[in-house]
């Protein structure tokens, strides 16, 4: 699944496959907002949560490239999912080059 198609699903739908098969790696709390963030196949998602109502305000694929400087900032190397991820993703782009 690529990250149009991850983006095109319903809210709903998209919640559904996270939860199923996504894995947490971090969230970052500023203010009222929560952004957790999961990888999911070759991409992460962002799902932004208002604490107050705790009412989910999005859920969208992003690159690692388009991540929040303050969310890569949490997700240190020392991370051991983190590690999997990125060793993970270094070897999709192996075989499509």
């Amino acid at each position: 699944m690529t990250i149009s198609e991850f983006n095109n699903l319903s809210m709903s739908r998209r919640s559904d496959l996270i939860w199923e098969w996504g894995y947490l790696v971090t969230n970052h709390k500023t203010g009222d907002h929560n952004t957790i963030v999961f990888s999911f196949e070759d991409f992460f998602v962002e799902i932004g949560v208002f604490i107050p109502e705790n009412r989910t305000l999005s859920i969208i694929a992003v690159q690692r490239k388009q991540l929040n400087p303050a969310i890569l900032q949490k997700m240190k190397t020392s991370n051991p999912i983190f590690n999997r991820i990125i060793s993970h993703l270094k070897r999709s782009a192996s075989v499509v080059a």
